[in-house]
């Protein structure tokens, strides 16, 4: 239903109520359009979770966000109960086990998520790196994670999702992954520098699009070095990508 169609009839719906007429604002502000996406239909206010990822109507990940960090909480007080009887060793193992899969379980899609939730994440890993070496909060984080050999988020994060593009466009990834992006080599008849591994960037209209795998994860494909993007095997991609990510 259009705006004016929509004031119109909520206005009618009031006057039969109230036997009087009121005016409507010319913007309603309280109502949003509900997000259609290929398997479901996201509402306002109402987060779709499908394999335990959740997903917002503006694809803000926000409530992604809040529930893996409760669980993250979970984790890290359970490594902080069991420091005083067990060695660094099996606290690693327990973290590897309760809490860095809740950092890396699909963050290749929900990666966009913007500067404060990367932040509120960072910092718990921060925490737990603190917590198994007996670190106060005093200490710089770049020293606990460093004594540990862990890596910030946010590289592990971009490392993942530039496998995941290798995967797909060497055709190791499902079809309807594989069908989200082009070469721009197949738009064009011009033979241009590096054209023949560079996708087709979206034009994105809204932040919806910015948010997207297929926005994003092209945008990041381009920025990586032919030579790289050309590697013939999977192994290789991974040494070469690792080095890139950390400069990059």
């Amino acid at each position: 239903m259009k705006e004016p169609a929509l004031r119109s009839f909520v206005s009618n719906t009031l006057f039969h109520i109230y036997q009087k007429e009121l005016k409507i604002p010319t913007k309603i502000a309280s109502i949003e359009r509900p997000l259609l996406i290929s398997f479901c239909t996201l509402y306002p206010g109402v987060p779709y979770i499908i394999l335990g990822v959740k997903i917002d109507q503006h694809l803000s990940w926000k409530s992604n966000t809040e529930n893996i960090c409760k669980k993250i909480c979970s984790g890290i007080s359970a490594i902080r109960r069991v420091k005083p009887y067990v060695s660094k060793e099996t606290l690693i193992s327990i973290y590897n086990a309760l809490v860095r899969p809740y950092f890396n379980y699909c963050c290749e899609v929900w990666d966009v998520f913007g500067e404060t939730q990367s932040k509120r994440l960072q910092k718990l890993q921060n925490r737990a790196a603190r917590v198994i070496l007996g670190m106060s909060n005093d200490v710089n984080h770049a020293i606990a994670l460093r004594a540990l050999g862990w890596e910030p988020l946010k590289i592990e994060r971009k490392k993942a999702k530039g496998k995941m593009m290798y995967k797909i466009l060497n055709k190791m990834g499902p079809q309807s992954l594989i069908n989200l992006f082009s070469y721009k080599s197949d738009k064009t008849e011009y033979h241009l520098r590096d054209i023949s591994s560079s996708l087709c960037l979206p034009k994105p209209r809204t932040d919806n699009m910015k948010n997207s795998f297929m926005y994003d994860g092209a945008k990041l494909w381009n920025s990586i070095p032919k030579d790289i993007r050309e590697c013939k095997s999977l192994s290789s991609f991974r040494h070469k990508i690792a080095a890139h990510i950390y400069e990059f």
